[in-house]
């Protein structure tokens, strides 16, 4: 588990009734690594409750650099 985890750039899109988007940042640490991420997650209603029927996380892009004008983003290593 992580030592710290702290949640900014949050977004919620109600797509339906029972379907809801979210999409945020998380910068988390755990010894001396520290890594930040963009994450998406889907969440139905049923009967039972809420529910995650998806979740994705990635590296958030940063700006193209001069030395690569083909390219439109840049991938954090």
């Amino acid at each position: 588990p992580w030592d710290s985890a702290i949640f900014d750039d949050q977004h919620a899109l109600q797509v339906t009734p029972d379907l809801m988007v979210l999409g945020y940042k998380v910068h988390v640490s755990r010894d001396e690594v520290e890594r930040t991420s963009v994450c998406t997650s889907c969440w139905r209603r049923s009967d039972a409750g809420w529910r995650l029927v998806q979740h994705q996380r990635c590296l958030p892009a940063e700006p193209a650099t001069g030395d690569d004008p083909a390219r439109l983003v840049r991938y954090a290593d």
